[in-house]
């Protein structure tokens, strides 16, 4: 028996005679006609007709909801897919296959909460556009009339609010969710990774952020690595400037929680991109979580590829030292935020440029979880590598180039 559902439904499915069954606790399907389909090994569609997608209904886990997604683009459907989630009603738009639109009744997914979360307008911006809305002039043209936004700026933030909404969908456990089709949205973006990458990523993270929560502990304490008013390229008012202020000089992770305004799973989320800005530390996190064991194998491959880009920048390090010279760390840190190892916030430097240990555990936990993101985190990890032997390059004697060539031969090639 195989459980999809845990939160809403306990809807199981089981085999008797070579046939699905499917039981439902809750009632969620009615005596109507239901059929299964297997999208792949792990999932399963739920559907009521199987000659057209609307009236698609189904109550389960978001990874079902994913792959459902997943086979929409790759049909080219053209509608909408309603998500109710524990705290609100979200709507994803396809268009043609292509991810067009998202929209949530959250006001914590309002497009000026996310660019206040993300760090692109300060509270006082926020506050100022935000009392001028109207029910004739939104959020975005009173920033455009401001010249606080360009047009570019707000086609940007449009995309940001869109995976936002996608990636509190995939914070949560289980939803209800209904396809209708031929539905569109009025407002139409689109994402030029394609829009597959963009499920994938937001799928991704969900998981980071949920394997993250699994991980706190209410009495976990939350210690502060700078001062609010010192966070670099940010100004007082800005969204991690003021969550260092809930902090204080330390705080536990209830208390945090309890003093933030957004929704406790953002809050979590945003917890975890302080530690990943190596803005705080969190003492008490549990070591990892319960996780599968049948990619223990893949895993110890890019454990090599962690422990030899560690054992480079260690060596770098001392050679740098030697030759009385700074490691550029900062360039080392915005080549892990590119667009080429984005793979998944779960990568993440420490403040001199290592891999930090807390990123070793959740890249590890995400990678037996799912084995596919072994060789994206494995390719990411091995160009930082890379990375430093162009440093080393750039930037040192010949002798401590050809020192720090040999290590990298017998470590990386």
């Amino acid at each position: 028996m195989k459980v999809l559902s845990r939160a809403l439904d306990q809807v199981q499915l089981a085999t008797e005679s070579g046939k699905l069954t499917l039981e439902s606790q809750n009632g969620a399907f009615d005596s109507g006609s239901w059929m299964v389909r297997a999208l792949n090994e792990d999932a399963y569609l739920i559907r009521r007709n199987l000659e057209s997608h609307a009236g698609e209904v189904c109550h389960t886990s978001v990874a079902l909801l994913y792959h459902t997604l997943l086979t929409l683009i790759s049909q080219e459907f053209t509608g909408v897919v309603r998500v109710d989630t524990s705290a609100a009603q979200k709507k994803i738009f396809l268009v043609a296959g292509n991810l067009s639109f998202a929209s949530s009744d959250l006001i914590d997914d309002r497009l000026g909460e996310v660019v206040y979360r993300e760090g692109i307008l300060s509270l006082d911006q926020w506050t100022v556009a935000a009392a001028k809305v109207t029910r004739e002039k939104k959020f975005g043209q009173i920033l455009l009339e401001a010249d606080t936004f360009s047009h570019y700026d707000l086609w940007n933030s449009l995309c940001w609010q869109v995976r936002q909404i996608l990636c509190s969908v995939f914070m949560e456990d289980s939803v209800f969710y209904e396809i209708e089709q031929g539905v569109e949205s009025a407002s139409q973006l689109n994402f030029l990774e394609g829009s597959a990458a963009v499920i994938e990523q937001c799928y991704s993270y969900g998981e980071l952020v949920k394997a993250f929560c699994h991980r706190l502990k209410e009495s976990a304490v939350i210690i502060p690595l700078v001062l609010a008013n010192h966070v670099k390229d940010k100004t007082p008012g800005s969204f991690f400037s003021d969550l260092l202020e809930l902090v204080g000089e330390k705080t536990t992770v209830k208390e945090f929680v309890a003093r933030s305004k957004v929704l406790s799973i953002y809050t979590v989320a945003a917890l975890l991109e302080l530690q990943r800005r190596n803005l705080v530390r969190i003492s008490g996190l549990e070591a990892e979580i319960e996780a599968p064991s049948k990619s223990s194998a893949g895993c110890a491959g890019l454990q090599e590829k962690i422990l030899a880009y560690q054992e480079l920048h260690r060596e770098l390090s001392e050679l740098f030292k030697r030759e009385r010279q700074e490691l550029p760390v900062k360039a080392l840190k915005s080549l892990v935020d590119t667009a080429s190892l984005s793979v998944s916030s779960a990568l993440f430097l420490d403040a001199n440029g290592s891999i930090d240990q807390e990123s070793i555990v959740q890249v590890t936990n995400l990678c037996q979880v799912d084995p596919k993101k072994l060789v994206r985190f494995g390719s990411a990890v091995r160009q930082l590598s890379c990375f430093l032997r162009q440093v080393c390059q750039d930037r040192l004697s010949t002798e401590a180039k050809a020192r720090f060539e040999s290590i990298f031969r017998k470590l990386v090639i």
